[in-house]
């Protein structure tokens, strides 16, 4: 090797031990050696006190009569899966303080060499994999379902090597990946260099790319034409003790509680005219029965995983250690059987603990809400990185504020209503105990606002001051007056995932959220009673969600797909929408376009205007804000008066269809392919419009955010790279392959590949995590676990992608397996089927059959959403009750709603399709699939 080499290597092993000291972590790195007998005293001096804590080698051409002591490494101790044949074999070198063993290598018939490994730190496992694939054309299903079977049990996942794919050309492998819920760490430089083409091919994938501290990759033309990649892994897990406080809600004395209640001065409630008064003397009251009813108490929290441990593990432990100490000392048979049937006891002890540790507290759980912490404590969920302790609170509220917002409109010529008939008046009418009391009791959340009126408390005393919230509450509307106490908001900061910003969280009064409920239900009777708002909106509405509005984007364009259109489909970013919504023209519109009296405006002004808030973190307070626009965030009203706001977008459109879910604005146009040109000025003349709307209603859109998706059922016809771009203000959008729009993921031919797969990953991490833990908790908490948490996850919008092919078939019904793996702790080998159909009592696709027959069923009831109801046409024929099959000419199309529900529901039985309740309909439909 000449001088240059040399050289360069020793900078790559100076840089080296640089990155290791920038992060504490499991340092991991992984190279491509071609031959690393001959390179061996190259890799000893880069690695031998490095700090690199594991060393992952493809094409090692390691051969099986090779001694370890020829290619040892001081300090780490090595596990090898050597060639076959002209294969490259693969090796993984582990530093010799870590536990690990080999769990399995590939067999004589893989075509994909692969060593896979059990490493342990600090009682916590991990699965390592070194891959190596010698041939892009080989497949790598048979690798996948692999680590599909052997990666559930971990909840940490690093698997390293040289695949053969070119990720920044080719997207199968990391797609395939990702149905695992194993993400792509580096996915932008390549890592192998030839004189005619980069490409990257050596590549790192992880459970969870938060858990990644460090990524970098080296120059290391000693070994090949391959870079060194390096990670540095988050394997530290946190133990230390806190102390937090609490109130006690469990010894509260009801009986002096209630005499308290009865001395204190209610009536002068009822003789103020002042609502900020009434709501001080009430305030007043509340605060002095809760601080002496329920008073404030520390407690000291351990944070560790074994919560479990109890003095008698540890005398069994200690006894179990001193029998280990005699066996050793004396080597007799009575002394190894001793200590064997102590350290049997231990594991037994250890595993009653445990479980009756998980049991008391699944069984402590009464509501969803404490379930739901509790199934977060065993291992689900991400943990947020950044610290809040050295926040300047003043500084992010401010933040918080600030908003990019166009120039205001000088004229806001708002006259004309969305609709061509005039409504009547709308006012606010007064409220009675009983809805004051359901109010409140909606209320699910227990967050305290700054008013600290604890809503778990407030229920308590509820029926003996409910006379007294109610003529609050009727001041406010007859005076059209919202009280003062209640426009002050309590921001909690919560960081972002993989970024140092935050994003608020609002907290708001209890009595300000139970008031507006109410408020809102005016509304939003007002609103449906007179048909007021678009058709095509479905945020925040009765018998509308993601759900709804993707079934009607997917099928318009499906229809169009059919008649051998093009589509261009526009997801539109608006910048902070709900926080620029300006006073100023809601008001305007909410008096001239929807004939709200003077009162109602008056109270809504008064809801609006002159609110403030603060942001709370780690016991610090910042100065108040006030917010000069917006829709409160955190409200019941909010979302309503923004789809007031923005009703009137689509009247300004007519050369396309939009559909609205709250601020998420879905554009989409259609022409034959051989004039995609005009595809193309029809959505630029629409954003225009569009763009105009928003200017005058001081919404900014983001054009570097948006999307614009082609669809075509052969996008291989479609040169993206030649057409001109959709803009907005002379700004480009992006043509993109995929996207995730209202929690499903569209691709160009409208498959639904891409969202199978990534519900299928995101389930598979779950289980991850889970697995840990499940040998100790009863399988009635794991069927619970499964139903509410593991397949809404899997299932998320099933109506919408029921059919969605045999693949995609195969992938949910293995996940599908998994689960009921999980739940019955069934082993890989064990016989499926019938545990699977436990779940549901039916077979996963006779229950996805359910879910689709049981939303079409609620639309033909309700005859809502309406643009989902008017695709259906009925038969003449009573006796068969039947809908009109859609005709379709793709493949593609009869894996979507419509097509396929409506020819399932023709196969029920005739008086299935006439029965008019919904809850009869879903049992005797069960009953129905069960018995088929």
């Amino acid at each position: 090797m000449d001088g240059s080499l040399e050289l360069t290597n020793v900078n790559t092993s100076q840089v080296l031990r640089i990155l290791v000291k920038q992060k504490s972590g499991l340092q991991i790195c992984h190279i491509n050696a071609q031959s690393l007998t001959k390179k061996i005293d190259e890799f000893r001096h880069m690695f031998i006190d490095s700090g690199v804590d594991v060393i992952c080698v493809s094409e090692t051409w390691f051969v099986p009569d090779l001694s370890d002591s020829l290619i040892e490494c001081r300090g780490y101790n090595v596990f090898r899966s050597d060639r076959v044949g002209h294969a490259g074999g693969v090796a993984i070198y582990i530093n010799n303080k870590i536990s690990a063993k080999i769990l399995c290598k590939q067999g004589p018939d893989s075509a994909i060499e692969y060593l896979f490994l059990t490493i342990t730190i600090n009682r916590r496992k991990m699965l390592l994999g070194c891959i190596y694939r010698p041939n892009r054309n080989i497949d790598y299903s048979d690798l996948t379902s692999l680590i599909t079977d052997i990666s559930l049990t971990y909840t940490d996942v690093i698997l390293a090597g040289d695949f053969n794919c070119d990720i920044l050309r080719e997207s199968s492998l990391a797609d395939s990946m990702l149905s695992l819920d194993l993400n792509i760490v580096n996915h932008q430089l390549p890592t192998h260099f030839t004189k005619t083409r980069n490409t990257l091919l050596d590549l790192f994938f992880v459970d969870s790319t938060d858990k990644i501290l460090l990524y970098d990759q080296l120059t290391a033309p000693g070994y090949s034409k391959h870079d060194l990649i390096f990670l540095t892994y988050d394997f530290n897990p946190d133990y230390d003790n806190y102390d937090t406080f609490y109130r006690d809600f469990k010894n509260i004395d009801l009986e002096k509680l209630h005499t308290d209640i009865s001395i204190l001065d209610w009536t002068s409630i009822h003789y103020m005219l002042s609502v900020n008064s009434q709501l001080a003397q009430l305030q007043s009251n509340i605060d002095y029965l809760y601080c002496e009813h329920v008073p404030i108490k520390r407690k000291t929290v351990k944070r560790t995983d074994n919560s479990w441990f109890n003095p008698e593990i540890k005398l069994g432990i200690i006894k179990r250690n001193e029998a280990f100490k005699k066996f050793k000392r004396y080597k007799t048979e009575s002394h190894f059987n001793m200590y064997k049937s102590l350290r049997s006891n231990v594991t037994k002890l250890i595993y009653s603990a445990k479980t009756a540790f998980y049991s008391s507290k699944f069984n402590n759980a009464l509501c969803s809400k404490q379930k739901w912490q509790v199934i977060k404590s065993i291992g689900i969920g991400k943990k947020t990185r950044n610290s809040l302790v050295d926040m300047d609170v003043n500084e992010v509220n401010k933040k918080f504020l600030q908003l990019v917002v166009p120039d205001p409109t000088p004229t806001l010529n708002l006259t004309s209503a969305p609709y061509n008939y005039t409504v009547p008046s709308f006012s606010f009418c007064c409220v009675s105990p009983c809805d004051v009391l359901e109010s409140i009791h909606k209320i699910k959340s227990n967050a305290t606002g700054l008013d600290d009126m604890n809503p778990k408390f407030l229920r308590i005393i509820l029926p003996r001051i409910i006379m007294h919230v109610t003529h609050i509450f009727n001041t406010a509307i007859t005076t059209s007056t919202f009280p003062e106490q209640w426009k002050e908001a309590k921001i909690i900061p919560i960081p972002k995932a993989n970024s140092a910003e935050y994003r608020p969280i609002s907290i708001l009064p209890t009595l300000s959220k139970a008031f507006e409920t109410l408020v809102a239900k005016q509304i939003n009777s007002f609103l449906t009673e007179h048909t007021l708002l678009n058709n095509n909106q479905s945020g925040f509405r009765t018998n509308r969600s993601c759900t709804t509005a993707m079934i009607k984007i997917v099928e318009d364009i499906r229809e169009r797909i059919d008649d051998g259109n093009v589509t261009f489909l526009t997801l539109l970013d608006y910048t902070k929408a709900f926080d620029s919504v300006d006073h100023r023209i809601l008001i305007a519109k909410l008096r001239e376009s929807y004939n709200f009296s003077d009162s109602a405006v008056r109270l809504l002004s008064s809801y609006l205007l002159n609110r403030s808030q603060a942001v709370v973190a780690e016991g610090k307070m910042s100065s108040f804000a006030y917010v000069k626009c917006g829709v409160p965030q955190g409200s019941v009203l909010g979302p309503i008066l923004f789809s007031i706001y923005i009703n009137d977008l689509p009247i300004v459109l007519s050369d396309c269809k939009v559909h609205m879910y709250a601020d998420d604005v879905q554009l989409y146009v259609s022409r034959p392919l051989n004039r995609i040109d005009e595809c193309i000025n029809v959505t630029n003349r629409e954003l225009e419009k569009i763009s105009a709307w928003a200017t005058k209603n001081r919404l900014c859109l983001n054009p570097t955010k948006s999307k614009c998706l082609i669809i075509y059922k052969n996008k291989k016809k479609i040169n993206e790279t030649i057409l001109r771009r959709v803009e907005i203000s002379n700004t480009p959008i992006s043509y993109i392959e995929k996207t995730t729009n209202l929690g499903f993921i569209i691709n160009s031919t409208l498959s639904w590949d891409d969202h199978v797969s990534k519900a299928v990953g995101k389930t598979y991490g779950i289980l991850r995590a889970l697995n840990i833990t499940k040998q100790f908790i009863p399988v009635s908490i794991r069927m619970q676990i499964a139903k509410a948490y593991l397949v809404p996850v899997l299932t998320y919008g099933i109506e919408a992608f029921g059919n969605c092919g045999y693949e995609n078939r195969q992938k949910l019904s293995v996940c599908f397996n998994n689960i009921a793996r999980y739940i019955f702790r069934l082993r890989r080998s064990d016989r499926i089927s019938a545990f699977s159909y436990k779940i549901f009592d039916m077979t996963l696709f006779k229950w996805i059959d359910y879910k689709m027959l049981t939303f079409l069923h609620k639309i033909i009831l309700t005859r809502q959403p309406q643009y989902l109801y008017e695709k259906l046409r009925f038969t003449n024929s009573a006796r068969t009750n039947n809908i009109i099959t859609i005709r379709y000419r793709t493949l593609n199309s009869e894996r979507h709603f419509f097509v396929n529900v409506i020819r399932i529901w023709n196969h029920l039985p005739h008086h299935m399709k006439t029965i008019r309740n919904l809850s009869q309909f879903k049992t005797q439909l069960g009953a129905h699939l069960t018995l088929d």
